[in-house]
């Protein structure tokens, strides 16, 4: 079992103790609706190599360079902190989809804090960039998730994960200060993270580059977190950012559901440019959703029921814990990726009609069958997100 797996492993035993449809889903806010055509062939083998890139986040530092050479791509930097490993590399802006090869294995090794030799807080963003060109070349970050066996995994770490409250989030540059709020250690770590990442997005900013967040499990909350950051901290157009995630969980939300706003708008982030991507079994996505497995077994105490019930009638429906909300929403386009003997492989954009009835997860089915606890672990894994989004390309191809 990969060590992604194991972040998977990890949180399950915490629970334990057609075609697309056509209507962009958001959290909250308005629901607009717009046809919009099903990801085509490029499309999912473009998402499928951004799995395969995140994947190199899990791999010993010293493949990283090699690795991402055979990937068309050149390493500008890479990190790692108590929390995440990330990596900065640049590629030609129209060569993503040009995808050979199968999905890449996991591995893990632990690092110094710069791949580069650099201390983070004193890299000189453009000490191994390339000059010319820059216009023509895209810049990809991209961030792992939490290895759970390894040395790596610290108290520290674990203290900022269960810091899950949502607290307000990049306050200063909102307006109002209040209406975004987000998992309060991830919004720490975030900070953090944004510190050592920045000379490279505001020199990608200067040089007009397109950037790509990306990132699997926590990893992908990461990457959403930093294209929120990048548009509202150093006003990186829009029309530049787009931000991929792999089976990850949801942190942020508007600290009102009634809002008349949505989290795109708030972030200034247009419409489609953040996609997240769920497999049939993965558990993680639906943490602290209102289809979250914890909080269909937390609903079934009497207590907790009451304590709920109490919350909705002083507070409203629209605060961030009540018996129809746990916490956080879903951002951007969320993809379903699933498997049926009919219809083969399927990639399906959700509608907020369907999203908590699609999501759900039988959790007490999934703890008594050691096959479907297999399956969810599988799931999660960053290589499995790579070959069933290469599996549906192939499909559309053979239509």
């Amino acid at each position: 079992m990969n060590d992604s797996t194991d972040s998977i492993a990890g949180l399950v035993v915490q629970f334990a103790n057609s075609d697309v449809h056509y209507h962009h889903f958001q959290g909250h806010g308005p629901q607009t609706s717009h046809v919009q055509k099903e990801l085509s062939a490029a499309q999912l083998r473009h998402a499928a190599k951004l799995a395969r890139l995140s994947g190199l986040c899990y791999r010993p530092t010293d493949e990283l360079s090699e690795s991402l050479e055979k990937e068309g791509l050149h390493l500008i930097s890479c990190g790692q902190t108590h929390f995440t490993r990330w990596y900065v590399a640049d590629g030609p802006a129209a060569d993503l989809s040009s995808v050979t090869g199968g999905p890449l294995a996991n591995d893990t090794s632990t690092s110094g804090k710069d791949c580069l030799g650099n201390e983070l807080n004193s890299v000189e963003a453009t000490a191994n960039t390339p000059n010319e060109g820059a216009s023509r070349t895209r810049r990809i970050v991209m961030m792992r998730g939490v290895v759970w066996r390894t040395g790596e995994f610290n108290t520290r770490l674990w203290q900022d994960m269960m810091k899950f409250w949502p607290a307000t989030f990049e306050g200063e540059f909102t307006q109002p200060r209040d209406i975004l709020v987000s998992h309060s250690g991830m919004r720490d770590m975030a900070q953090e993270l944004f510190t050592d990442l920045r000379p490279f997005l505001s020199e990608a900013n200067t040089r007009r580059q397109h950037v790509t967040f990306g990132g699997h499990s926590l990893g992908g909350a990461f990457a959403l977190l930093m294209a929120c950051m990048s548009c509202l901290r150093i006003q990186m157009p829009s029309d530049a950012i787009e931000c991929y995630a792999f089976g990850a969980p949801p942190v942020l939300s508007l600290a009102e559901k009634s809002v008349a706003r949505n989290i795109m708008e708030v972030c200034g982030l247009p419409q489609g440019c953040v996609k997240s991507f769920v497999l049939d079994n993965d558990p993680i996505p639906r943490a602290m959703l209102s289809v979250d497995p914890t909080f269909a077994l937390l609903k079934q105490s009497t207590p907790v029921s009451f304590l709920l019930e109490t919350r909705r009638r002083l507070f409203g429906s629209g605060a961030s814990f009540t018996p129809e909300r746990f916490l956080y929403e879903n951002v951007g386009e969320v993809y379903l990726i699933r498997w049926s003997a009919e219809a083969g492989q399927r990639v399906s954009l959700l509608a907020p009609s369907e999203m908590e009835e699609q999501l759900k997860l039988a959790v007490e089915e999934l703890m008594r069958t050691p096959a479907a606890l297999m399956q969810a672990l599988l799931d999660h894994s960053h290589g499995s997100y790579s070959q069933e989004l290469y599996a549906a390309a192939r499909q559309l191809e053979r239509r």
